[in-house]
């Protein structure tokens, strides 16, 4: 597992680089707004909050996980109103 510069968070290898495509993808910005939308506390900056998020869904999809699907399930969970952040 690699160390994430920016909150000490933990993420595989795999979740980092994914991570780090979604967010140039969908040009997510820094903030701290975006963790709870994803089921993480509110602690978070956007981009630890992320990589995190990308993690549970790696687990939880068995690894098997594709950008474009990721970017669906963010656009899922993350309310209207918020989605400005995402464009």
């Amino acid at each position: 597992m690699v160390k994430s510069q920016k909150m000490n968070v933990w993420v595989t290898p795999q979740a980092r680089q994914l991570a780090s495509g979604l967010i140039r993808k969908m040009r997510i910005r820094q903030g701290d707004n975006l963790a709870p939308c994803l089921g993480l506390d509110p602690f978070y900056d956007n981009f630890s909050a992320i990589e995190l998020w990308v993690q549970k869904m790696l687990v939880e999809n068995e690894q098997s996980v594709s950008l474009d699907f990721l970017q669906q399930r963010v656009v899922g969970v993350v309310p209207g109103d918020m989605q400005g952040l995402l464009d």
